[in-house]
């Protein structure tokens, strides 16, 4: 669970506030770095709950995922580009529960 949410938070908004493809984040080193701070941050928080999360394995899961998933727009770029109501409401509240 805890990896799922670092890869979406590590591509989702990243991908939204550019319009860029999951793999096109990795080829600008600034959101390259963006993402694997974003990461850094959740397992701080994973830590603080005493969950014990490698940090190397996490950026590079959502780095992979970025490779894998290269060519696509991930859902909360869609749903601006669509002019819709993102999931970033619904996503804070329930990983707060």
């Amino acid at each position: 669970m805890w990896e799922k949410i670092f890869v979406n938070a590590a591509i989702n908004p990243f991908g939204a506030l550019t319009g860029l493809r999951n793999g096109d984040l990795l080829t600008i080193p600034q959101l390259k770095d963006a993402m694997s701070v974003t990461i850094l941050e959740g397992i701080k928080v994973a830590e603080k709950l005493g969950i014990n999360i490698n940090r190397q394995n996490s950026i590079e899961k959502a780095f992979n995922v970025a490779k894998m998933t290269a060519k696509n727009k991930n859902s909360m770029l869609q749903d601006i580009e669509k002019r819709k109501r993102t999931e970033i409401d619904y996503i804070n509240l329930h990983q707060l529960l």
